[in-house]
């Protein structure tokens, strides 16, 4: 089920489409076929599907680097479409440029507006607080079936609870597990905790000295990526068992 949404959730990015606000998740897939020589962008298809037929191709030979080689192939192709036609007929959207702030560190002003502010979004944050340790739950789960019998569940709820706590402090956002990027570091190889303190490192290093080609990341070949995460994650085993069931598989 989550495979099926994070492959939904890179629809509108991998095919250059506008965001379709569904009901369902099959009314994307719809609207796409239904109407794909209006909606869809040629260009950004072909970027998707170099970067994903990448992907697939490089597998089973570079099973570390391959993700990383995809996005690269993706991304020469949207150098050479962006030369060929130019970025205004092309209308490939591109990550942009990434801020890096080496040590953002902030103090809450406890002014009266701030708590009026405060006591305003307190049941938003309550909400986003459960859904963001309910997903890491579910991941930590998945984790501890699969790969690591030994990880515990409370100390997971511990240390999002004290990384929310401190995150604010240095601008940081409410952060909770993430079923894409843990899919990747398995799929990678990862087995301990060692494996995103690495990544974190990693990220603020190209952050801070890759900003300008980040820049130029396209949008269609990240997504991509997204997608083929979420079909990594499918259990095509599992659906095959309900479905043989007829009962099983209507519900």
């Amino acid at each position: 089920g989550v495979g099926i949404l994070l492959v939904t959730s890179a629809l509108e990015g991998s095919l250059g489409v506008a965001e379709l606000h569904m009901q369902f998740v099959h009314e994307k897939f719809i609207s796409v076929i239904s109407a794909w020589g209006d909606i869809v962008n040629p260009y950004a298809a072909a970027i998707s599907g170099v970067t994903l037929a990448s992907a697939l191709l490089l597998k089973a030979r570079f099973r570390r680097a391959y993700i990383i080689v995809a996005l690269g192939m993706g991304t020469l192709v949207s150098v050479f479409i962006e030369l060929w036609v130019g970025q205004v007929v092309s209308q490939v959207e591109l990550l942009g440029r990434v801020p890096f702030d080496p040590f953002p560190f902030r103090l809450p002003q406890l002014s009266q507006e701030t708590l009026l502010v405060m006591q305003a979004v307190l049941p938003s944050a309550f909400a986003v607080a459960v859904l963001g340790l309910a997903q890491s739950l579910v991941i930590a789960r998945d984790l501890k079936m699969r790969v690591t019998p030994h990880l515990s569940l409370q100390r997971e709820a511990l240390a999002q609870g004290l990384s929310n706590v401190i995150g604010p402090l240095f601008s940081g956002f409410a952060g909770a597990g993430s079923f894409n990027r843990t899919s990747v570091a398995v799929e990678m190889g990862a087995r301990t905790p060692l494996s995103g303190l690495i990544a974190a490192v990693a990220v603020a290093l190209i952050a801070w000295g890759l900003g300008p080609f980040l820049s130029h990341l396209p949008m269609p070949a990240i997504a991509a990526v997204l997608a083929l995460v979420g079909i990594g994650m499918i259990q095509w085993s599992e659906i095959q068992l309900h479905t043989s069931n007829r009962v099983d598989g209507f519900v």
